[in-house]
């Protein structure tokens, strides 16, 4: 899944420095370095938000585990501690590079995984997972691609909304019968999927107009408003210069689950107001906010134009609002690829690259004034000993956030949970 991520969208090289600089003041705290274990069993590469559930924080990690497959696992962590409390691995279950992050409903921890699972002839097109910590079993709820040409879905990236009991979500590609030059057939669904049945319904299959207007590539988490579902999706509409696919830069949509009508509040236009949304959208007092990992300037970051944005949508006129744009400066942070938490009238996120050590940053934005502010830039410490390159967004519990790094910390390079206090 990583390989495909970064021909999507060419994220930065996952390789490490030695950064070397002093160690930065900032409240930043390593709560775990992943691959402390031998052979990684404990994973490696953490890219998904922390789950908080009664004092423990709980992490998918993206690779690591068993020996042979390298498929994953989910880690619970005492919250206070940092200390390991239990590892799943989701070897045995054919789960593999779970990235999204979990969920908790009734006393069951769900997740995603962008790849495993008996679909496509079984060859592994993802699953939806659950894990019951009591027991330490893992069981596949749903294999993606299990209907011929993936009409059902196939490759999810984000992690589930549970809506009084029925699960939301998105895949990447699936869907049928054509288009997008994926692996799979389709441009992407939203579909629903029922946890005690495991019955999945595809609400709507992406790129159903011309050109794709109507989105394509869906990589964001759902959020749900008023009885509607929002996201974005990160190719797609007619916006130009933001895909290799020559799709657009991806647009936010709104879809009512009864009737599976979908409504484009937002396409956008690259340069001018962002491009290539990966993250989902979250509510504040009516208003949708979000980020997109390039646009909103003509300079290069990397091999795009522009180093991104943070937006706001009003979702009853799809009115877009560029709140921040970030900046090739040295200083700030580039490439959000994670959504926002918002704490006290502020936003918060994580930026993969940028600040001044060009290894990401945890920044804030007013709400009130409209000021950014990068609260702390990683691999500020020796060998990037602080983690380095946050894909994931930020979880708030007890006043403090919550994050992970895909790559630095102690341990051979295999990534951290940490804890910042904003």
């Amino acid at each position: 899944m990583r390989i495909l991520i970064a021909a999507l969208w060419a994220c930065a090289s996952a390789s490490i420095l030695l950064c070397g600089s002093p160690a930065q003041a900032g409240g930043e705290k390593v709560l775990y370095s992943f691959c402390s274990q031998t052979n990684c069993a404990d994973g490696a590469g953490p890219r998904a938000s922390v789950l908080q559930v009664k004092g423990k924080l709980y992490v998918t990690a993206s690779q690591g585990g068993d020996p042979a497959s390298q498929s994953g696992t989910v880690v619970a962590l005492d919250r206070k501690k940092g200390a390991v409390d239990a590892v799943y691995s989701l070897a045995n279950y054919d789960i593999r590079e779970s990235e999204s992050p979990l969920i908790h409903v009734n006393g069951k921890l769900y997740g995603i995984s962008a790849d495993g699972g008996t679909g496509d002839g079984g060859n592994g097109a993802g699953t939806v997972f659950s894990l019951d910590p009591k027991k330490g079993t893992v069981k596949i709820v749903y294999s993606f691609c299990s209907q011929q040409n993936c009409t059902d879905g196939a490759l999810p990236l984000a992690g589930l909304l549970d809506v009084n009991g029925v699960f939301y979500g998105t895949t990447l590609v699936g869907g049928g019968p054509a288009g997008c030059q994926g692996p799979y057939p389709g441009c992407g669904t939203l579909f629903s999927l029922d946890p005690a049945t495991g019955e999945e319904t595809v609400l709507y299959s992406f790129c159903q107009t011309d050109f794709c207007a109507d989105g394509s590539r869906p990589a964001g988490a759902l959020v749900s408003l008023n009885g509607l579902l929002y996201g974005t999706t990160s190719a797609g509409g007619q916006g130009n210069g933001c895909s290799d696919t020559g799709l657009g830069c991806g647009i936010v949509f709104a879809l009512d689950p009864s009737t599976g009508a979908e409504t484009v509040l937002h396409t956008f236009a690259g340069i001018a107001d962002g491009g290539a949304p990966a993250a989902g959208l979250i509510a504040v007092n009516g208003t949708l906010y979000g980020t997109t990992q390039f646009g909103g300037s003509s300079t290069f970051c990397g091999d795009w134009e522009g180093c991104g944005t943070v937006f706001s949508i009003d979702p009853l006129s799809g009115a877009e609002t560029i709140l921040h744009i970030f900046k090739d400066n040295g200083k700030d942070g580039q490439n959000p690829y994670g959504g926002l938490v918002a704490v006290k009238g502020k936003l918060y996120g994580t930026t993969v690259n940028g600040g001044v050590n060009g290894k990401g940053t945890v920044f804030s934005l007013d709400l009130g004034t409209g000021k950014e502010k990068v609260e702390y830039a990683f691999c500020g410490q020796p060998s990037c000993a602080d983690g380095a390159q946050p894909y994931a967004g930020l979880v708030e519990s007890g006043g403090t956030l919550y994050g992970t790094t895909d790559i630095g910390g102690a341990n051979n390079n295999g990534g951290t949970v940490f804890s910042i206090k904003p």
